[in-house]
């Protein structure tokens, strides 16, 4: 029967730190607001620091502008030179619906294009993924050669 006073007090305990802690948790947020606030008086001199600057370069072009003009003597001559063309060859892959069994990589790139996913499974196999209009096509290749191929919608 002792023990229902000890549980009792430990109760009355823990609810009266609940109202110390969260104090103290409403204290330290204060504090933090307050050092925030306090901490953008350096940059208020900022904004002079940029009009003064602003002002400067307003000066320095007036007097650029009101300055004569200095001309060449002599014909002024300009010259554009156009960069050639670039011509993109226009390059057609075959479906890869028809890719078979055996092909060599090399082989498979030159025909199909390149992948567009390629994973390297281990050392020796690859699996490739080429999308077309229907759907995807998963090629598996060991050690170089295509191994298998699966349509997929």
């Amino acid at each position: 029967m002792k023990r229902i006073p000890v549980i009792c007090a430990a109760a009355a305990i823990f609810c009266a730190c609940q109202g110390i802690a969260s104090a103290q948790a409403m204290v330290e947020n204060a504090l933090g607001a307050g050092r925030a606030a306090t901490s953008t008086a350096p940059v208020s001199g900022l904004g002079k620091s940029v009009g003064g600057i602003a002002r400067g370069l307003e000066k320095t072009l007036k007097k650029g502008v009101s300055s004569p003009a200095v001309r060449p003597s002599g014909p002024v001559v300009t010259a554009r030179v156009a960069a050639p063309p670039v011509v993109v060859p226009d390059v057609h892959y075959d479906d890869p619906r028809k890719i078979e069994s055996g092909i060599p990589y090399d082989e498979l790139l030159r025909k199909f294009g390149p992948a567009t996913l390629e994973i390297t499974t281990s050392p020796l196999t690859k699996t490739l993924s080429y999308v077309h209009r229907e759907g995807a096509i998963q090629v598996e290749m060991r050690e170089g050669k295509v191994t298998s191929m699966v349509a997929q919608r």
